[in-house]
């Protein structure tokens, strides 16, 4: 596979159109066709900007070998969630509920780590396994909690880490 596919593949992938994905990265769609048809080599930058832009390896992108994408660390997954949010309607969900979470008070934030360590069984580094069997309190309140916590996949649920699948769809 040639370096020009590997960047079709990647815009596959992200399912973006040529214009989308160039408009990302600076260019035009013409300039991206191009480099996808191996009609203009992909240039030091221009690698550079892809990798850093979509989190891709690029030994991959140069080589064809290892993985394509790069295992997300916090900072990129927190700025590739604020880039998406500014996409999105000011009204969506996620607007909303990170607006109700920038206003929190300092106290308001300690309440919801303790909250969060009681649904997660103790500390935030508990196990994956022990999340699976936590049992909230049934005061009522709580009983669909009960449920989202058996249906949200392992991978997706909260990790010490921060980090988890690079799509997350809970719902």
């Amino acid at each position: 596979m040639t370096q020009g596919e590997r960047v079709k593949e990647i815009r596959k992938y992200l399912n973006l159109t040529l214009e989308k994905f160039g408009e990302k990265l600076g260019v035009g769609k013409t300039a991206i066709s191009k480099i996808e048809k191996n009609e203009r080599s992909l240039t030091d930058q221009m690698a550079k900007s892809i990798c850093r832009e979509f989190n891709i390896n690029e030994h991959w992108l140069r080589t064809g070998e290892g993985d394509m994408r790069l295992p997300p660390d916090r900072k990129t997954e927190i700025t590739r969630f604020m880039n998406q949010l500014q996409q999105e309607d000011a009204h969506s969900f996620k607007n909303r509920l990170v607006s109700v979470l920038a206003d929190l008070k300092e106290e308001e934030w300690e309440f919801l780590e303790r909250r969060m360590e009681q649904l997660y069984g103790g500390t935030a580094a508990a196990s994956q396994e022990a999340v699976e069997t936590q049992e909230p309190e049934d005061d009522g309140a709580d009983a669909d909690k009960k449920t989202v916590l058996k249906t949200v996949p392992k991978a997706d649920r909260y990790t010490a880490s921060g980090t988890g699948n690079d799509e997350k769809a809970v719902g």
